[in-house]
């Protein structure tokens, strides 16, 4: 047992006491700090005060204390082996052994294990700030939302409500949430232990034990493991943000489809009350005799194939009405109306090169680099295995009172600090699972590299699709449409006029009607490629858009309806100069 005071009797003038009416007298003090049997030699001299009402400790010279009670009789006097001048003996190894033991595990704890880094603030700031904008988290009844008919509005809700994208986000939240345990101390171990045959000592029995562990790791494996999980947590953040933009065209891709069939319906139901002003016609000459049977019974069956799409349709645009809503996450999606204006053809205002720097950093892209370096992080974090762990500790022993009578420091309890580490013996083990976590890093890396190279081609695709689709699309809006128009215009005149048959009348018409369809469909192919170009880039592509005119060779061979020369294409929005991305 270690103690820092020591308690010593007192005589003055050859008695074993002192007494109230001893003040003044000289007290000496023995030499030794041991209070043993036996003559002593007295060195040190101390003169007897007053003493307060209650018991006090005297200030004696040379550090020592004598204490009197209030009778003025005298208590053993209290010392220091510092004050006497003794050396204490274990100070020195406190200095040498303990102290470097100490001072490891605080200087970890103050700069790893208390506080974040800032991998960590970073993680725990992105998701604040997707919070804002986020899935919701409430699966309570939805009221009825009522949509405008824009899309804009179909994706800022489905970024809302979609299931897979809130549980994406989720995902995300717990790798950030799980940063601060990776870097978190082990628990402190307390125990108590009883002694069931108590050990008899010079102060009393000792009676049981209190004992507090506390371990820490190698100082780097903390930091390597916060690391770790910051950058597993910021891959998770790369996934939510390419399944948004992915949720994002699957939205576009509904929207568009359904927006086209509505279309087609409406240009077929157009075509059918055509249809039946002309059976009317030729039924009135069949009156009179000018028309014949079988150019009404042909007129007839035109109509009748026109309802039957019709009512095809109907059908279909219920379940797109349901896919869509599914993509929204609605349940009871009541009517959903796609009134927006026909998306307007363009190209790209940014070059091929800028598109593709911009599809080789797609989230998705991104992620796979952030799980080499949360791989990286691990294999340092293995690496501290191979350093030793350390253990600090305090030992509580509670001791009894002594059975001899007046003994000095009787029950006093002792207390034990020391510390420990562990022994790492099996460096081959270590160095092999801090190998097999760069393995892990090079994997993510050759991923990465693997989805680049698709992500190049995908861009080549959406590129081609995009200005096929805007090539097409103007070619009919300025052509082909027209034209089929004032062919429709010029055969119905001539039936009107007896110079032409149903059959050439009904065959113009069928002409129009499929120019008309292809056309709404190229829009929407438009609007479906530009959201995938924008899924592969990874974020809004602004648009170049020219008032379209037909091409050169087609101008000559086909005129416009009007007669006229077409116009010189006017650029609305100038795009960056590129290597194949500037409008024509």
């Amino acid at each position: 047992m270690l103690s820092l005071r020591h308690e010593v009797p007192v005589r003055i003038a050859g008695k074993s006491e002192v007494n109230a009416s001893d003040r003044g007298a000289t007290v000496r003090v023995p030499n030794s700090a041991r209070a043993s049997p036996g003559p002593r030699r007295y060195q040190k001299a101390f003169r007897v005060t007053d003493c307060a009402s209650t018991p006090i400790r005297q200030p004696c010279s040379k550090g020592l204390v004598l204490q009197m009670n209030q009778s003025g009789v005298s208590k053993p006097c209290t010392t220091s082996r510092a004050d006497r001048g003794d050396p204490v003996p274990w100070s020195g190894a406190v200095q040498r052994i303990a102290w470097p033991w100490i001072a490891v595990p605080i200087v970890q704890m103050a700069l790893v294990g208390s506080c974040a880094t800032a991998s960590e603030n970073a993680a725990r700031k992105g998701l604040d700030t997707a919070a804002a904008v986020g899935p919701r988290h409430d699966e309570a009844p939805r009221a009825e939302v009522r949509f405008d008919g824009a899309f804009a509005p179909y994706a800022q809700y489905a970024m809302q409500h979609n299931a897979d994208l809130e549980a994406s986000y989720e995902r995300w939240r717990a790798k950030v949430l799980m940063i601060s345990k990776s870097r978190r101390l082990p628990e402190p171990t307390l125990s108590f232990g009883v002694f069931v045959r108590s050990i008899e000592t010079r102060v009393g029995p000792q009676l049981a034990r209190i004992s507090v562990q506390q371990s820490f790791p190698w100082p780097t494996k903390l930091e390597a493991a916060a690391d770790a999980a910051a950058a597993e947590a910021r891959a998770e953040q790369r996934r939510f943000e390419a399944m948004a933009l992915n949720l994002r065209r699957r939205v576009a891709e509904s929207y568009w489809q359904l927006w086209q069939l509505r279309r087609v319906r409406r240009i077929h139901e157009e075509h059918a009350l055509v249809l039946r002003g002309l059976s009317e016609t030729v039924g009135a000459r069949l009156e009179t005799g000018s028309a014949t049977l079988a150019e009404q019974q042909q007129i007839d069956l035109s109509v009748v194939r026109v309802h039957d799409a019709v009512e095809a349709m109907t059908a279909q645009e219920q379940r797109l009405q349901a896919r869509l809503a599914a993509e929204l996450g609605m349940r009871s999606p009541g009517e959903l109306p796609t009134s927006a204006a026909a998306p307007a053809a363009g190209a790209p205002a940014q070059s091929d090169a800028e598109l593709r720097q911009r599809a080789l950093k797609h989230p998705l892209i991104e992620s796979f680099t952030w799980v080499a370096n949360a791989q990286q992080a691990a294999a340092r974090r293995e690496q501290a295995d191979a350093y030793p762990r350390f253990t600090l500790g305090a030992d509580w022993i509670i001791t009894g009172e002594a059975s001899t009578p007046n003994m000095p420091e009787s029950g006093k309890d002792a207390v034990i600090v020391g510390g420990g580490m562990t022994l790492p013996l099996w460096q081959g083990s270590y160095d092999d699972s801090s190998a097999a976590a760069e393995a892990e890093a090079r994997a993510a890396r050759a991923k990465g590299r693997s989805l680049q190279d698709l992500a190049v081609a995908q861009l080549e695709a959406a590129l081609t699709s995009v200005r096929e689709a805007a090539r097409r699309a103007s070619l009919f809006e300025t052509t082909l449409v027209p034209q089929a128009e004032a062919a429709y215009a010029s055969v119905l005149g001539a039936y009107v006029g007896g110079r032409a048959s149903v059959a050439a009348t009904l065959l113009a018409q069928k002409d129009l009607l499929e120019l008309r369809i292809e056309q709404e469909r190229l829009r929407a192919e438009f609007a479906i490629g530009w959201a995938e170009l924008e899924d592969v880039v990874g974020g809004t592509v602004p648009v170049a858009r020219q008032r379209p005119t037909p091409a050169k060779a087609q101008d000559e061979l086909a005129p416009t309806a009007a007669g006229n020369e077409p116009a010189p294409a006017e650029t609305i929005h100038e795009p960056s100069t590129g290597e194949k991305g500037d409008a024509r």
